[in-house]
């Protein structure tokens, strides 16, 4: 309090962990130099954060959202740390995954307000400096990255200090961490992305990445002078690439008090999934066998810690190794498979035959593998199917098998022999539905325009995210009733009551995130065709795989003659799939335009089949 007294006036309003803006009552606004600064009416906290709210709802996509919030944090650290703990399931898929991908792509182009340390390569021999300049007193995290394995995004360099940023906000809010005791930290070696070398808005050094004892003199003296100055610091090793994520782990791990979120948290909640699904089972873990889809930090992360697991219940090392087996982009890894394996992959590479295939894994493994499947990255949400083992809400399985006629309801039962995949049949759960698929392209069509929008529609707009909605991502018909709800309320219902329809957009329509369900709810809906000044460039793949025809205006000028509501007709479409152009007559008003058709051969075929799926089972016949 000493140290807040001492600063008043305009500075006191720039300080964003001692700002509390129109919260200064009048007496403190009187003491702190405030009179005249601030609105007359004093709020309340609540007040601030419902004002927050409403204008966080005003913005159209998850990336606007961030930078608002981001803004805030950068100005009221207590009312951003407020509104983010008060609606954590909204605005934790803001401020971390999955928009903080976006945010880490597009770092150099939209920051703005510097938080934490940034430490080059060019800065060996100066790392005091850069940490004494920290204005941190006590510093209890660390999160630190070199950008070189960003998500599953690569190499983002410099970019990468997003991630560092989001994850120490939700140890705040999540776990109460103080803010002031966290600090963000971004090892900048250089990167090997082109994109960012030529960029001339990137922030980060323009060269190729630094290896070797350079980069490995850079971290030692950057940990010896972060635990100089603050001893008890936890530092968390994030996203760095294999090459060098398990090589810091085993440096560090009995020299300073560190770990490695991907290897070792991802694991430690992965086990712990494990363990709970044991008690239901009533087995011992050491019953269980494993095969990984995937060879990286996750997937070895977990195998290790399984194995040590397996260890603490008295199986022998190197039993235990034997009931792990990974998976990596060159099959099956076994000893006899001819290449140099990375050294967290040598200790479960077995004597078994190879498979280049993860379902001839599955086959040739099935009788000693696994009845629990983990795949390398996800969860039930994200993970496409879990084979056996899956996971359940409350006593029942998400997802179920259907095996020689007999349905395997109960996960107990999954340990079955799983010689021929062709005689599994997937059993959905109430909360997982078919996917849509579209009809048989035809030559002609007349059907009303269901709905009209502007220019610059985002995948937002088109079908909404947060953490109300992903849970019901695999099922359509759900979310379907929030489809364009931002745009019109009442589309879902005006075109559930339609038997098919047409959208009219504007320019750049379908911007924003490459969402696939921005084009498969439309098509639940019965849009067959999409009718726009403009697309953007995925987006529109997604609509042709999805079954839905984009066509753009010859002339944008037409956008303006056609209406809600308004029948519309097309013709000569298939002519059109090869030569460019589709005529369009708008039924009321008799007026005929020009559409272009601006698709690779491909994907006409893809349309005429009635989407990627179908097309996909007509080249299998």
């Amino acid at each position: 309090m000493t140290e807040s007294k001492q600063i008043c006036g305009a500075d006191l309003l720039r300080n964003p962990q001692l700002n509390r803006a129109d919260a200064f009552t009048q007496e403190e606004r009187d003491a702190r130099g405030l009179r005249g600064l601030l609105p007359p009416a004093v709020s309340t906290m609540e007040l601030q954060v419902k004002r927050t709210l409403a204008l966080l709802d005003r913005c159209p996509t998850a990336l606007d959202k961030f930078l608002m919030l981001d803004s805030l944090h950068a100005t009221d650290e207590d009312l951003y740390f407020k509104s983010l703990i008060a609606y954590i399931d909204d605005y934790m898929p803001v401020v971390y995954t999955p928009t903080v991908g976006e945010v880490c792509q597009k770092f150099s182009h939209i920051y703005r307000y510097p938080r934490g340390a940034f430490i080059s390569i060019n800065d060996k021999g100066r790392v005091r400096e850069i940490i004494e300049n920290c204005p941190n007193e006590e510093v209890d995290v660390i999160v630190v990255t070199d950008g070189q394995r960003i998500l599953g995004l690569g190499d983002l360099g410099i970019n990468g200090m997003g991630i560092p940023c989001g994850k120490l906000s939700l140890y705040t809010a999540c776990a109460g961490i103080a803010p002031e005791k966290t600090l963000p930290v971004t090892i900048d070696v250089g990167t090997n992305n082109p994109e960012y070398l030529n960029d001339p808005m990137y922030l980060g050094l323009r060269q190729e990445r630094v290896t070797g004892e350079a980069y490995d003199e850079l971290i030692e003296e950057f940990v010896t002078e972060a635990r100089r100055r603050w001893p008890n610091v936890l530092i968390q090793f994030e996203d760095f690439g294999n090459n060098h994520a398990f090589d810091l782990l085993e440096r560090y791990k009995d020299k300073v008090l560190c770990f490695n979120d991907d290897i070792q948290g991802t694991a430690a909640v992965a086990v712990t999934g494990v363990y709970s699904a044991l008690r239901v089972t009533k087995q011992k873990l050491a019953d269980q066998r494993f095969l990984f889809l995937g060879a990286g930090e996750a997937a070895t992360g977990i195998a290790e810690l399984l194995v040590d697991a397996m260890v603490a219940e008295g199986v022998e090392r190197e039993d235990a190794l034997k009931h792990c087996f990974l998976f990596d982009s060159k099959g099956l890894v076994t000893c006899n498979r001819g290449d140099k394996l990375a050294h967290n992959k040598v200790p479960f590479a077995h004597d078994v035959e190879n498979c280049k295939t993860f379902i001839e894994a599955v086959r040739d493994l099935s009788l000693i593998t696994p009845n629990l499947y983990i795949p390398d990255y996800g969860s039930k949400m994200t993970s496409s199917i879990y084979i056996r083992g899956i996971g359940a809400r409350i006593d029942q399985p998400a997802i179920g098998l259907y095996v020689d006629n007999i349905p395997y309801l109960n996960k107990n039962n999954y340990d079955f022999g799983f010689y021929d995949i062709r005689q599994v049949e997937v059993l959905r759960g109430p909360n997982i539905k078919p996917l849509p698929q579209a009809l048989a392209l035809t030559d002609d069509m007349a059907l009303p325009c269901l709905l009209k929008v502007g220019d610059n529609i985002t995948t937002d707009h088109i079908m909404p995210a947060g953490s109300k909605i992903l849970p019901y991502r695999s099922n359509i018909p759900y979310l379907a009733n929030f489809c364009f709800e931002v745009c019109d309320a009442d589309f879902a219902k005006r075109a559930m009551k339609a038997e098919g329809g047409f959208i009219v957009g504007g320019a750049n329509y379908g911007q924003g995130s490459s969402r696939e369900h921005a084009a498969l709810v439309p098509l639940y809906l019965g849009i067959r065709a999409v009718i726009a000044k403009s697309f953007a460039r995925i987006h529109k793949a997604n609509l042709v795989n999805a079954g839905i025809l984009p066509l753009e205006f010859k002339n944008e000028q037409d956008y303006e003659k056609v209406f809600l509501g308004q029948r519309l007709s097309l013709s000569g479409i298939f002519a059109g799939l090869e030569g460019g152009t589709v005529s369009m007559t708008n039924v009321e008003s008799g007026e005929t335009f020009e559409l272009v058709c601006d698709i690779s051969a491909r994907q006409a075929k893809i349309i005429r089949a009635g989407g990627l799926l179908n097309y996909t089972k007509q080249q299998q016949k």
